[in-house]
Formats: C-alpha cells, structure tokens, sequence
C-alpha cells in the first residue's frame, strides 16, 4: 500500500499538517507546519507538540538547544546571584565540559536522559575523574530545573535513577586524601624558618589556628582579641578571574567565607600575642614612612 503524502520538499514527498496557533500582539495569525513520511507521522509530531503545549511547554520550545540556553541561563542570570569565585568554577564546567559537547547543539525537547549518560560514560572513559563528572552533573540538574520552572522542558533528567555517574573500582581512587599533620619536630623546624621572615606573625598564626589561606589574608586587627586570645574569621581574600563578555582578567577581592559555619571565633596560642603586637607596631611604622611631609 501506498504511503499518503501531500507535498514535496526539497525533492523528497511528505506529508503536511498545518495549526494555527492563535495570533500574536500585532494581530497576526501563528502557524505551525508539521511535515513526515506519512499522514502518521505527521500527525503524532503534532501531537507531541500538542502534550508539551499542554503540559506549560514554552511556544518556541522546539528551537531551544541545550547549549545556547545553557549559556544564556549561565550569564544572564546566575552571574549577578553567585560568588565571583563560584560563577568562576560554574563557567569553567560550562566552557570545559558543555559548550564543546555533544550535548550543546542536542534540541531539549529532543534531549533523552540517554545522551546525558552516553556523555559521562565518554568522559570517564577519556579519563577524566568521578568528582570531575559530578560537577557536571551538578551544574546541569541546576539548569534543568531552570528549564522546568521556564517550561522548556517537563523532567529533570539528572534527578533520580536515570543517570548513573560512572565510577571507578579502584579503592585508591575513590578514596579521600588523608590530611597530613605536622609532628612537633616539623612544626619547630617550620618555626626557626620563618624567625626572621618578613611575615612571621602571618605563619605563625596560621600554624597555631590551621585557617585557610584565604581567611588568614582576609584578617583585620579589628578580627583579633588580644585580651581573650581569640580571633573573628568574618571574611576570606580570593584570587578569581572576572569574566565580562570576552574579557577575563584576574583579580583578588574579598568575599564572605566559603560557608555560614566558615564565619566563626577561633582561640590562637597565647604566645602569639607578643609576636602580633610587635607586626602591628611594624606596620604602623612602616606607614608613616610612607606619608610624606609637607613642603613648606
């Protein structure tokens, strides 16, 4: 039996339906042309237009890539929302791990939780690490929210047990790094070291207190209680690259610490007082020199 078409298109025979949509602001009609092999399948491609039109699925769904929406998302609203230093980390998933993926040019409404798993089986298999393809899978169940709440699309395709992220067998591999102290012996050789290193008071307070490097470079003397030896970690010193449009430039700035349990009082070694004072009575002398006189 003959398959029933209706037109040609560019040489080859389809079959063609047409809806109407309705009219836009300026009066004008909205029209969809659907083409396929048969009146069948031209018709269930209607249908399915139909179900995503039913189900709050945006007008122009069927346009929308993975990719460009991805970025448009990335940029136009997670930007202004997030940390410089966390957008830093998210662009670079994005730009690594999406934007010269085979999932960019993927339509959303054609995207299946299958080309999702295909692609972290091809990366781990490239070699790259579980945590690597978790911060993808991360970002990613962010976007698809993002996309749900938008209505481009009607699941989350990184929620639940759809996707599996691949992992290795290697009991060394899936193992933390184990945080190595110092013994006494390496913290008095670390001690004589720095007795006449300009900054002194910084390593020693930081071996007394074990802040991270960004919390002790954001440290003010207004942090420090000297009466009750203790110090306030109210923010952290950065180094992110700021991206804006083609431009990255790299730059250190000041934020809130990594956590709301990061902003904390911490006790310091009561020998350090002396060691602090006398950097703070350097620094003050150290300005002055810098202020010039005036010239009569």
């Amino acid at each position: 039996m003959a398959t029933k078409t209706n037109c040609i298109r560019n040489g080859k025979k389809y079959y063609r339906l047409r809806v109407d949509l309705g009219r836009d602001s300026d009066g004008n009609r909205i029209r969809k042309t659907f083409y396929g092999k048969s009146k069948k399948d031209a018709e269930d491609k209607l249908q399915e237009y139909k179900n995503g039109l039913n189900s709050g699925l945006s007008n122009d769904y069927d346009k929308l890539t993975l990719g460009n929406v991805c970025k448009l998302w990335l940029f136009e609203k997670i930007k202004n929302t997030v940390k410089p230093s966390t957008f830093e980390r998210y662009e670079g998933v994005y730009r690594i791990y999406i934007k010269s993926s085979p999932l960019y040019p993927v339509k959303l409404k054609e995207l299946k939780s299958l080309d999702i798993q295909r692609y972290y089986n091809d990366l781990f298999n490239s070699g790259k690490s579980t945590s690597i393809i978790k911060n993808l899978d991360k970002l990613l169940k962010s976007f698809f929210n993002y996309c749900i709440d938008e209505g481009y699309i009607v699941r989350n395709y990184c929620i639940g047990k759809s996707i599996t992220i691949p992992e290795s067998n290697s009991v060394n591999e899936n193992k933390k790094d184990d945080i190595t102290v110092f013994t006494v012996d390496e913290q008095n050789q670390f001690i004589n070291a720095v007795q006449d290193h300009r900054l002194k008071a910084l390593f020693l307070l930081d071996l007394g207190t074990g802040l991270r490097e960004g919390e002790i470079l954001g440290l003010k003397w207004s942090d420090i209680d000297f009466e009750n030896c203790t110090l306030s970690v109210k923010r952290a010193i950065k180094g992110v690259t700021l991206i804006e449009g083609t431009k990255r430039n790299y730059h250190l700035i000041e934020q809130t610490p990594k956590t709301k349990n990061s902003i904390r009082t911490i006790p310091f070694p009561e020998n350090l007082i002396p060691i602090l004072e006398k950097h703070q009575l350097q620094q003050k002398r150290r300005r002055l020199k810098r202020v010039r006189p005036i010239q009569k």
